[in-house]
């Protein structure tokens, strides 16, 4: 993929904490530049070596398509498409539906929850959130996928 100057790549340079995910990659999915900074932040403090980010939903569709992720961390309201949205497109694409999607929301009613668990979130948490809370969520939805980034690839059986 050619190179966007609205979609950022931090690549951790410092020395990682004790329980770091050197060969993790997470994408942030969020319309508000701050949160992506916030979030980014606390994944980067958890040693997460790639931090991706997307200003958007149709943005995050096209990097998910390109690149492999461990991980997104998936914002409800956007202006282009919703978060539900893209959860639904991860879900219905059979090389992406089974990448963990923590769904981020200002909303936290019975009814959105369970929207979001019914198009496929495997965690929800609500903004604000506090630091310890999102990286729980995240430190159980990385230990229950095995890291596509770290897997052997395997080549396809040959047609002659």
């Amino acid at each position: 993929m050619a190179s966007d100057p609205q979609i950022l790549t931090v690549v951790m340079t410092e020395s990682m904490p004790a329980q770091a995910y050197p060969n993790t990659r997470i994408l942030i999915v969020d319309d508000e530049m701050t949160m992506r900074m916030v979030t980014g932040r606390i994944l980067k403090q958890m040693g997460v070596e790639c931090v991706v980010e997307a200003p958007s939903g149709n943005l995050a569709l096209a990097r998910l398509r390109d690149e492999v992720f461990d991980c997104v961390v998936l914002d409800w309201s956007m202006p282009d498409i919703s978060g539900v949205e893209v959860l639904k497109a991860i879900r219905a694409d059979a090389a992406l539906r089974t990448i963990p999607v923590l769904m981020v929301t200002g909303e936290s009613t019975k009814a959105k929850v369970e929207e979001a668990i019914s198009a496929g979130a495997d965690a929800y948490i609500v903004k604000p959130f506090a630091a310890q809370l999102f990286e729980a969520k995240i430190h159980a939805l990385i230990r229950k996928r095995p890291s596509p980034t770290s897997a052997p690839t395997t080549a396809a059986p040959s047609r002659a």
